[in-house]
């Protein structure tokens, strides 16, 4: 039974990696994904949120970067060449919540996304390291036909 923490535990390890290089790129398309600018302003604040000053009292150290569009387009779009079972299991632990047999399912923690799709822990992180392979694949060396 040891061997299969262990297989848990070095496909975390394998994701940690990954994650520590691609975190800023993951968390700019994350963001860009939640911009909500096509909604109609509420009946509640009329004047809406983009009319007032931004970070005008946050400290320096919360100020958050500009959304870098093109990076997140770029990003999106490979996310979208994934092939489904994997798509499901990288934005269900990047965004939490996907499209998982046709239907919005979120998931509570980043380890309960197995449990969301249906499947062990083992097989979601294999999942999990193969689309983050994919995805550094593909940001590295570009998308074919990508204009």
């Amino acid at each position: 039974m040891d061997w299969y923490f262990e297989m848990i535990e070095n496909d975390k390890v394998k994701l940690k990696a990954f994650e520590a290089e691609f975190f800023p790129i993951i968390e700019n398309w994350r963001r860009w994904g939640n911009i909500r600018d096509w909604l109609p302003l509420s009946w509640g604040n009329i004047l809406g949120a983009r009319y007032r000053p931004k970070n005008r009292e946050a400290d320096p150290e919360e100020q958050k970067e500009p959304i870098n569009h093109q990076a997140a387009i770029r990003m999106e779009r490979i996310v979208v060449k994934l092939p489904k079972q994997y798509r499901e299991a990288f934005v269900l632990h990047y965004v939490g919540c996907a499209a998982v047999q046709g239907k919005m399912k979120r998931a509570r923690t980043r380890d309960g996304g197995a449990k969301v799709i249906g499947i062990g822990k083992t097989q979601y992180y294999d999942r999990l390291n193969r689309a983050a392979s994919i995805v550094a694949r593909e940001w590295m060396y570009g998308i074919k036909n990508e204009k």
